[in-house]
């Protein structure tokens, strides 16, 4: 939708889900928008690729466990959260 009102300049999309390569299409080649795509995983979907994004690149491993909530986390009410051990 922002592509859509014109809200950004640009676009990234954080996902190796091949699901979204319909709205990645669209964005980058029917709204003419950059549309970069940042892949967590180690292997890039090629259906993903296909679309031609902008630019393409992998989130290193160390950067995204570096960017992730703790294991315990505290919300405003004092409830404890626990991140699941297989994440």
């Amino acid at each position: 939708m922002d592509a859509f009102r014109d809200d950004a300049e640009a676009f990234a999309v954080v996902s190796n889900d091949s699901d979204l390569t319909e709205p990645i299409r669209i964005v980058r080649h029917e709204l003419g928008r950059v549309l970069g795509l940042l892949n967590p995983q180690p292997v890039p979907s090629q259906r993903l690729l296909r679309c031609r994004p902008t630019f393409a690149r992998q989130i290193r491993p160390g950067v995204l466990g570096a960017s992730q909530f703790p294991v315990r986390l505290a919300d405003g009410a004092g409830s404890v959260i626990h991140k699941p051990q297989d994440w």
